[in-house]
């Protein structure tokens, strides 16, 4: 979503988020009204030496 937003503003259609970040991680806990709880974890980044 942050990449479609900035793509948007002039100057910035090729914009892409993996040029601005050298690591991430990520994380998502979800829980449903059922009792069901799912984490979920990703992360991605350049190796470097």
């Amino acid at each position: 979503m942050i990449e479609a937003n900035v793509r948007l503003t002039e100057g910035n259609y090729y914009f892409c988020m993996d040029g601005c970040a050298e690591y991430i991680n990520a994380r998502a806990d979800i829980n449903s009204e059922y009792g069901y709880e799912y984490n979920i974890t990703r992360s991605y980044g350049y190796e470097t030496e």
